[in-house]
């Protein structure tokens, strides 16, 4: 079921909607005062999804606009008010800690008063903004049965589009004493009729594309996986390292269990968005026990087919 909520600061809409099989609940929220009126790029684009390692729900958001990443945790109050408590983590290094409260307001039908509240000194500190969100006269249904058996298909056609090349810089990671990649290239290309998806990242010390020593770092292969209505997400690296977990489709979001040769474990959470036909941003969270740490942020855009040091293995 879709739900569309407009503010009383006008201008914008709240989209809240099950996926596949109500495996999880997507959030997005738009500005419709856009220029381009066909721009839906979500401002906010957020997930909650379940988890069971910790219980209960987790909250996982990005902020396009500002380049922030929001983790949490989402909880219903018995009187059906939610609340969003999350570390907001910035691209500069900036970070803070956060709840939101949902509270439905009485007397009115699929209506609620949003506001924030900042953790400073040991407290909650309330905000001046209060928000009140209404239901909008825009379309409703249900999420089409078929979309978990069919949106991987545009998933893998999306990433190996073009020739499947794809490169993002290094420059917030990289220094004189670390000698990461200048920058880090990947390239995506179906299998089986578009099936299942291969691929691999590599990395340059010069560039803009691959040929001044590059090094292979990652090999991937994902495949739908039937019996759990999910993406097999596997992949293994030159050091001896491997990980494999699954991805529910529409979501973006990846979960994987990494092994490395000493028999050292982690979890590791991937976000993918896409911004653009051309473009699109991963972050990547990581965990051996505990919360998840907000880890790296990179944006990616297609290239124009190159030389990519991953063939000799059935690329075309």
């Amino acid at each position: 079921m879709v739900r569309r909520f407009n503010p009383d600061l006008k201008g914008q809409e709240l989209v809240i909607e099950w996926g596949p099989q109500r495996r999880f609940l997507r959030l997005a929220i738009y500005d419709l005062d856009r220029p381009n009126p066909g721009d839906r790029t979500p401002l906010i684009d957020g997930l909650v999804l379940p988890d069971p390692a910790a219980g209960g729900m987790r909250l996982v958001e990005f902020n396009i606009a500002s380049n922030g990443l929001f983790v949490g945790r989402w909880s219903v109050l018995p009187s059906g008010d939610v609340v969003r408590q999350y570390e907001l983590s910035f691209a500069d290094g900036q970070k803070g800690t956060f709840r939101e409260l949902w509270r439905w307001i009485a007397g009115e039908r699929d209506a609620f008063a949003w506001h924030t509240e900042t953790y400073r000194e040991g407290a909650f500190v309330p905000g001046d903004i209060v928000v009140e969100w209404r239901k909008s006269t825009g379309e409703s249904g249900e999420v089409p049965p078929a979309a978990a058996d069919t949106s991987w298909r545009e998933h893998f056609a999306f990433l190996s589009a073009g020739g499947g090349f794809w490169l993002t810089l290094n420059d917030a990671y990289r220094t004189e004493e670390n000698r990461e990649p200048v920058v880090y290239g990947m390239r995506y290309w179906p299998g089986f009729g578009g099936t299942t998806l291969h691929g691999c990242l590599w990395g340059a010390q010069a560039g803009p594309y691959p040929g001044h020593d590059p090094v292979i770092f990652w090999r991937f292969f994902t495949a739908w996986d039937p019996s759990r209505k999910a993406l097999l997400v596997q992949q293994s690296g030159a050091n001896g390292v491997i990980g494999i977990g699954y991805e529910v489709p529409g979501t973006g979001v990846a979960e994987q269990t990494f092994t490395a040769p000493d028999g050292t474990r982690w979890e590791v959470r991937h976000l993918s968005s896409q911004i653009s036909p051309d473009s699109l941003v991963t972050r990547s969270l990581q965990r051996t026990t505990g919360d998840w740490e907000p880890r790296r942020t990179y944006t990616w855009i297609r290239q124009r087919p190159g030389g990519a040091p991953c063939g000799g293995d059935g690329v075309p």
